[in-house]
């Protein structure tokens, strides 16, 4: 977002992002993408670890 300072994830969220794309690119930025439209529906400042193994969860297919 404009003019933020912040950052829109959690350390703990890029850690599990990371580790769940193996820092593949196109994967990092589906989770991420998802993510943040979790984030934004949930009214969210910040996308954390819990969000992210939400999006992980639902991509995956584990319910």
């Amino acid at each position: 977002m404009a003019g933020r300072t912040e950052p829109i994830f959690t350390d703990p969220a890029i850690k599990l992002i990371f580790d769940f794309t193996r820092g593949t690119p196109r994967a990092i930025n589906n989770v991420c993408d998802l993510a943040l439209l979790v984030g934004f529906g949930k009214r969210v400042k910040h996308v954390d670890d819990r969000i992210v193994a939400e999006v992980i969860k639902d991509m995956v297919g584990v319910s």
